[in-house]
């Protein structure tokens, strides 16, 4: 919620979401889960009141994992 104080008080702020997913899974279901899961902060922060066209996304599929050292 303080990102959308941001976005309210900065109009001409400008950003992309990137949506991730884990890498279990098929890569073709982690993209679809990227793709819903970034949808869905954006779906929220327009319900909150930031204007939709402050917004680029982009689905990224599967994230890397760190591997342990």
């Amino acid at each position: 919620d303080h990102n959308i104080e941001v976005f309210k008080k900065y109009p001409n702020l400008k950003t992309i979401l990137l949506g991730y997913a884990s890498p279990e899974g098929s890569s073709e279901y982690n993209l679809k889960l990227s793709e819903r899961r970034v949808m869905a902060v954006k779906n929220y922060l327009v319900k909150k009141g930031v204007p939709e066209n402050v917004f680029a996304v982009k689905k990224m599929g599967e994230m890397e994992m760190p591997q342990p050292s």
